[in-house]
């Protein structure tokens, strides 16, 4: 009985011919994945050379990044497409009859893949809509932070305290771009109700063109001066208006606000003890001295 099995497999298995096609299927895996890559890594490099060269001179630099990051995307989901298509043929795996294929199996790829779809369609229309571009300030499905990349699955978002959110482009319902328009900081100083107004002023008025000469973060080169006003606590402050660089928010504040208590200090002018300087701040443009409009945030 064993020396039948063992004729059996001698005779009836031609073991030169399974070595020779494992061989040659191996050596057609080996050389399609060296040229796929060799391609998918070539085509990086021409899209980075690309748009490296015009993102220098190109006067929408965030655009550029963001459809820089798409087109690695689309890259990147090609190459590994082409690469299971290859090898699967090269096994002898009828891809196209499964991918031309509607049966029960298709029918249940077809539900999975609903999410997949949905998330394609949405990051295509995010980006025809241009919502949003990488390195924007945004808010998104609560989550604020940069964007640092946008696909056409997924979106990026990097909080400030370095946390990397992966949102599927699906769940982006609400978007706030918090960069595309000035961002409005209001620096209010404490006040004393006795206090000499014009030379207060002065002072406040001298220490701003110190600070304004080589701000290159400001977008109006004369700031608004509410002057003497009350906050939303009922107590008396001096409010100044600046419109800035929504990307360089939290340095303008600081800049400002110490330079003028700097200022107002090394002037001699006593401000209520116990009292700080508080900073309200929104990103949207209204009517210069309608104070009634600001956004009640407080920083």
């Amino acid at each position: 009985m064993l020396e039948t099995i063992k004729n059996y497999f001698r005779n009836a298995i031609n073991w030169e011919d399974i070595l020779t096609n494992l061989l040659d299927n191996a050596v057609r895996m080996i050389i399609s994945v060296v040229v796929l890559t060799v391609i998918y890594n070539v085509a990086l490099r021409l899209s980075n050379l690309y748009f490296k060269h015009n993102i220098k001179s190109s006067s929408d630099v965030p655009r550029k990044r963001t459809l820089q990051s798409l087109t690695k995307n689309i890259i990147s989901y090609t190459y590994y497409f082409m690469m299971g298509y290859t090898l699967l043929a090269i096994l002898g795996v009828p891809v196209a009859t499964l991918l031309a294929g509607a049966g029960v199996a298709s029918l249940a790829i077809g539900f999975g893949a609903q999410g997949l779809v949905s998330d394609t369609v949405n990051g295509f229309f995010i980006l025809l809509e241009h919502q949003f571009d990488v390195g924007d300030w945004v808010k998104i499905s609560g989550v604020e932070g940069t964007v640092k990349q946008v696909g056409l699955k997924t979106t990026v978002v990097e909080e400030f305290n370095g946390e990397v959110y992966y949102i599927p482009n699906r769940n982006i319902d609400v978007v706030t771009n918090i960069s595309r328009n000035p961002r409005r900081i209001d620096v209010d100083l404490s006040y004393y109700a006795d206090t000499d107004q014009e030379r207060y002023a002065q002072v406040v008025n001298d220490a701003l063109e110190k600070l304004m000469a080589d701000d290159t973060y400001l977008k109006d080169d004369t700031p608004t001066i509410l002057g003497v006003t009350r906050n939303d606590k009922d107590e008396l402050i001096y409010r100044v208006r600046l419109w800035i660089d929504s990307d360089a928010e939290q340095e303008e504040i600081a800049k400002y606000t110490e330079g003028l208590h700097k200022a107002l200090a090394e002037a001699g002018i006593e401000m209520p003890e116990g009292e700080f300087s508080h900073v309200r701040y929104a990103n949207f443009k209204e009517i210069a001295g309608d104070d009634q409009a600001v956004d009640p945030t407080i920083k």
